[in-house]
């Protein structure tokens, strides 16, 4: 059992984490890229660049052009990946109070 003091100390913890928006986030790890997640963006990569290599060695235009694309697609993806974690960061520092 709890005393009084404890229940209202973890009352008060667990509403300060439940205001607190940054413990949910996932913290990068150090020595451990982001880039290990995106498992499926380096599939597409891989996949785009074994088609387009096809494409290169058999001279047929379809698979080469389905490389482009897939390739054209992978970067998109990539770019609005970086986008969106640079708004993050970005948003992150500016509630942040400065200390």
């Amino acid at each position: 059992m709890l005393s009084n003091h404890e229940r209202r100390e973890l009352a008060r913890i667990e509403q300060a984490l439940r205001e607190d928006p940054e413990w949910r986030e996932p913290r990068a790890m150090p020595g451990r890229s982001t880039w290990s997640r995106r498992w499926g963006l380096r599939l597409l990569i891989g996949f785009a660049g074994l088609v387009l290599t096809i494409g290169v060695i058999t001279t047929d235009g379809d698979l080469l052009l389905q490389g482009v694309l897939m390739m054209g697609a992978s970067g998109v993806w990539w770019l609005r990946r970086q986008v969106v974690a640079a708004k993050q960061e970005s948003r992150s520092t500016e509630l942040r109070p400065e200390q």
